[in-house]
């Protein structure tokens, strides 16, 4: 199969060629392969032809400049698309040079598994979940007095809070080896839970054991902080103890 080579003037007026061809205006041309040697020495063509004056045609398509100019040099090589799913790459003469069958070249294997991307950047912290563990602290060993002003056993102080509700724990154990005792709870210097310990009458044995407490209470902060501390004293000339005192502090909203 030859490639036909057919020049289209694209301007109003005829164009007349150094190698004694004329293009009609708005017309076009086929140059006959008896002038082939001619076009591919023509200094006009190379002129018309880059100017886009002359667009060169293969008897299929439009060519661009560089492929247009190759075709009049006789270096050009043609696609012929006849054969369904098969692309043939033809010469000057005719000769097929390459042939591919498209449905073999089209889809390859997979490729190899590309790096890892970068890692991205964290993202903002999750809202905080219902109730969360704020605060705790715990006095173990029995500690005793005989003051009759209040005595701190354990306290909690926090910082860094958000405003919003807070659910406080007291617990302790306590005796007292006369008649009376005090314990109470305080949320920051405020007192929220306050009772007496009155020992159990009966012999002196049966009047030395401990008794456990465990109150709770709910409060609302503005700010970031809150304290909390179990205190205790003696309320009748004898000695109060207080042991496994703890406070627990939990967030809820």
């Amino acid at each position: 199969m030859s490639s036909t080579k057919i020049l289209k003037n694209q301007t109003a007026s005829p164009i007349d060629l150094d190698f004694g061809v004329t293009v009609p205006a708005s017309g076009q041309v086929t140059i006959l392969p008896t002038d082939y040697a001619d076009a591919a020495a023509s200094d006009d063509l190379v002129t018309f032809i880059g100017s886009g004056d002359i667009v060169v045609n293969d008897g299929s398509l439009d060519l661009n400049i560089s492929t247009g100019m190759d075709l009049i040099k006789g270096t050009a090589q043609v696609v012929d698309t006849s054969s369904e799913g098969l692309v043939s790459v033809v010469d000057d003469s005719g000769v097929k040079r390459l042939a591919v069958d498209l449905s073999e070249v089209l889809t390859g294997p997979p490729g190899p598994q590309g790096d890892t991307g970068a890692t991205g950047a964290t993202g903002q912290p999750g809202p905080a979940g219902p109730v969360r563990l704020e605060g705790y602290a715990e006095s173990e060993v029995e500690s005793s007095t005989t003051a009759g002003d209040y005595q701190t056993k354990v306290s909690v102080n926090l910082t860094g809070l958000v405003a919003g509700d807070y659910v406080v724990e007291f617990t302790s154990e306590h005796l007292t080896t006369d008649d009376d005792m005090n314990i109470r709870h305080r949320i920051d210097g405020v007192t929220v839970n306050e009772f007496e310990h009155t020992r159990a009458g009966g012999d002196e044995a049966s009047k030395q054991f401990y008794t456990p407490d465990t109150t709770f209470k709910r409060v609302t902060i503005a700010g970031t902080t809150l304290d909390a501390d179990i205190q205790w004293n003696d309320d009748g000339g004898g000695t109060a103890r207080i042991r496994r005192a703890r406070i627990l502090v939990w967030g809820v909203s």
